[in-house]
Order: structure tokens, then C-alpha cells, then sequence
């Protein structure tokens, strides 16, 4: 039985994928959490909550899109010689799932409180 062997490199960029796709996925209890809280409080103080809200969500976001920018970005650096030929699109493919798990939420987000 044949198994595919990666380098160093290699490696590194899957742990770095698997971890920027868990800090964009810890973004869903974040969401989770300000639609539970957001309706107990008076109509005078959401505003207040709305703004420190949206900017700790937005810090979040920025953080996970220069996370999954960094994980395309690994993927110039990386030698993808060892590999044959036929596994680059994979490899090319598995990059982007933390940006896809960015911009799935991003959905969820728009759905969620419209």
C-alpha cells in the first residue's frame, strides 16, 4: 500500500491550516453568544452593546482573515517538489478551506440576524 509522504514544509502548512481554521470556526460561539444577549437588555443600552459588539467582532474577523491570509500565503513558500504532480490541486485546494470557513460564517452571520 502506497502513502503519501510530505515534507517538512508540507506539514507545517497542514498544522497552520487546521489551526487558522479553528480560530475562524471559534468565531461561531462569539455569534451564538451576542444573539442570546442582545434582546435582554433596554433599547438605550444596545446601542452601546451594538458598538462594543461590533468591534470585538470585528477585531475577530480581521484576526481570522490575516490568519487565512497567512495560510495562502505559506503556500508560496512551500515546495511542493516531493509531491507528484497530480496531488498539487489538493494541496492547492486544502489552503483555502480557512478563508471558505471565513466566508461561511460570514453567511451565517447574515442570516442570522436579519
Amino acid at each position: 500500500m502506497k502513502t503519501l509522504r510530505l515534507n517538512d514544509s508540507l506539514l507545517h502548512l497542514h498544522w497552520t491550516v487546521l489551526v487558522h481554521s479553528c480560530a475562524v470556526l471559534s468565531l461561531l460561539p462569539l455569534l451564538y453568544l451576542a444573539q442570546q444577549w442582545l434582546p435582554q437588555f433596554q433599547q438605550a443600552d444596545q446601542i452601546v452593546v451594538y458598538f462594543y459588539g461590533f468591534s470585538g467582532l470585528l477585531a475577530a474577523v480581521i484576526l481570522a482573515f490575516y490568519a487565512a491570509l497567512t495560510t495562502l500565503n505559506r503556500l508560496a513558500h512551500t515546495t511542493l517538489e516531493l509531491i507528484p504532480s497530480h496531488w498539487h490541486w489538493l494541496i492547492r485546494a486544502y489552503v483555502h478551506v480557512p478563508l471558505l470557513c471565513l466566508s461561511g460564517i460570514m453567511i451565517y452571520c447574515s442570516l442570522c440576524f436579519l
